[in-house]
């Protein structure tokens, strides 16, 4: 069900929303002479959510099912796998080619633009026993990280070794590569919780400690990464080594997680997603 609500102050559609006058499958959304376009989605065991460069919104569930939304908040397609568990990584690099990352499975998928399944990789059956870091290469080949061999390594789509880096055992120590390996601008970037972000060039050469928190990030894309930092929006440029700070709108409100678009706030919380939209 969709609601249409127009010309009605901010402070009221918030009313509308903490006053639970939506039902629990209803898509809201709000038009207002301010300009601010407010849509809920309503996600049944909603987990996480993510956003590609194109705004699109792609939506994890606790059943294992990957859903996309264009930016309206429309439904565009959903993608259902019963064999693995839960989904570990969704690297939204190119939107043409998505990377699914079971690790409890040492399994890698591919899905194209309409979440179709076009190919998989099971680790485990090349020799990979304890894979806990992966992200798709920007040739679209694929990187992971051995935590046996403390190695980052290339493969190509069908497991063949394309580039090992050396043992990074005198870098991390006992540590872990761990969660989306990023490779943005001929640069890899990936979390050892501990120590923090780690740099390395295209060749998996270690270069440095990208001086943000130890903590997830939301993105890393053109030169910049994104993060949260005492409930405000942090982006710090990689070709400046300076970081800017956006307050968050007090529109908002709560959230359990937040992502920020051009013209686009996107939220969660509980099993709901909020899009706030400039027109």
């Amino acid at each position: 069900m969709k609601v249409i609500l127009k010309y009605i102050p901010i402070r009221i559609k918030i009313l509308l929303l903490i006053g639970g006058l939506l039902t629990s499958n209803s898509t809201l959304i709000i038009a207002q002479d301010t300009s601010i376009q407010l849509i809920k989605i309503a996600v049944p065991k909603l987990n996480k959510f993510y956003t590609d460069r194109l705004s699109d919104l792609y939506v994890t569930t606790k059943d294992n099912q990957l859903i996309k939304y264009n930016k309206r908040g429309e439904l565009s397609f959903k993608y259902n796998e019963n064999r693995y568990d839960s989904i570990g990584v969704v690297d939204l690099n190119n939107p043409l080619q998505i990377l699914l990352f079971y690790p409890s499975f040492g399994v890698l998928q591919i899905l194209d633009r309409n979440l179709a399944l076009q190919s998989e990789l099971n680790l485990r059956q090349l020799g990979y026993q304890t894979i806990t870091a992966a992200g798709l290469a920007a040739d679209n080949n694929i990187w992971i990280y051995d935590t046996e061999k403390f190695r980052l390594v290339k493969l190509d789509p069908f497991g063949k070794v394309i580039r090992k880096s050396n043992e990074l055992i005198g870098l991390i120590g006992n540590n872990k590569l761990i969660g989306q390996i990023w490779e943005q601008d001929n640069f890899l970037f990936i979390r050892a919780p501990g120590i923090g972000w780690l740099q390395f060039d295209d060749f998996a050469s270690f270069l440095q400690i990208i001086p943000i928190p130890d903590k997830d990030v939301i993105r890393i894309e053109a030169e910049k990464i994104w993060y949260m930092e005492d409930k405000e929006l942090n982006q710090f440029d990689l070709a400046t080594l300076r970081k800017k700070i956006y307050p968050v709108p007090e529109l908002i409100g709560k959230y359990d997680r937040l992502e920020q678009r051009p013209s686009l706030w996107i939220k969660s919380i509980g099993e709901e997603i909020f899009m706030f939209k400039e027109r």
